[in-house]
């Protein structure tokens, strides 16, 4: 009589919803590990992001001019902080808060290039009389003079965008009543090509870009030769040199620069024959 056959016993695993108590290759143990799982998720959030800011600082910043000395911000136009524009000649749309003058069109050329024009900046130091040099740059003497008539300046704080490297002044920027680096009176002009020293007392316009230049200026405090022809220099300081180096700038590098910055009072602009 044969005996009889042992029966085999199989014993099924019971299913868990804890995988990390199954037994899991070495590699999909790790990969179902809920700290990895955190460690990973941190990682892409973080990831994502910088890749937000960091498009979102490009979609900003305008025009990378390449150079940290760049006169001012303004590559592409700032945003209207009015209710509508202003017709040249004409006086500004009402509105409840008018913060800055704006104009739908560059003015016409009024200017002689024939002719001499100096300009009277007062300030909150005292007076700086410019030189203006209309053969080399018309365009840019031309709408210097007009926002100057306008009183588009009067009132305007000056800027420091960037300072040299042992934190000294670089130039004195002004002609921005948004006090941002980046106002505008509401249109541009084409960048003119100066062949005029970058020097101290040197007064240019706009930036690197080809359509920076309409309403800021700046003043040199400094003999910068690798600058020039990079800007527009339209004019220079004659007189007053000692009070520009007392102006005392808004900084535009630091949330608190201490105290009020210096301010243009009024630009007046004398004609003269040449």
């Amino acid at each position: 009589m044969s005996s009889p056959r042992r029966r085999r016993r199989y014993t099924q695993q019971p299913i868990t919803s804890d995988l990390r108590k199954s037994n899991l290759p070495g590699v999909l143990r790790f990969m179902t590990n809920p700290k990895v799982f955190a460690a990973a998720g941190v990682l892409m959030g973080g990831a994502i992001l910088f890749s937000l800011v960091q498009g979102t600082l490009k979609g900003t910043s305008g025009t990378n001019n390449g150079d940290v000395s760049s006169m001012q911000q303004n590559a592409v136009e700032d945003v209207p902080q009015t209710t509508g524009t202003v017709t040249n000649g004409a006086a500004p749309a009402a509105a409840a808060t008018p913060v800055v003058k704006r104009y739908d069109t560059a003015p016409p050329m009024t200017i002689d290039p024939n002719k001499s024009y100096q300009a009277t900046i007062k300030t909150t130091q005292g007076n700086i009389q410019l030189q203006l040099d209309p053969k080399a740059a018309p365009q840019t003497v031309n709408s210097f003079v007009f926002l100057a008539k306008e009183g588009y300046y009067n009132n305007t704080p000056f800027l420091q965008v960037v300072s040299n490297a042992d934190g000294s002044k670089f130039t004195a920027q002004a002609g921005d009543p948004t006090a941002t680096g980046l106002g505008s009176p509401g249109y541009f002009i084409p960048k003119e090509q100066t062949t005029a020293a970058f020097s101290k007392g040197a007064v240019g316009m706009g930036g690197s870009a080809n359509n920076s230049n309409g309403g800021q200026f700046f003043i040199s405090y400094g003999d910068y030769p690798a600058l020039t022809n990079k800007y527009t220099i339209f004019g220079r300081v004659v007189s007053g040199q000692d009070v520009l180096d007392k102006l005392k700038l808004l900084n535009l590098t630091q949330k608190d620069s201490g105290g009020s910055p210096d301010k243009i009072l009024s630009v007046d602009v004398q004609e003269s024959i040449g």
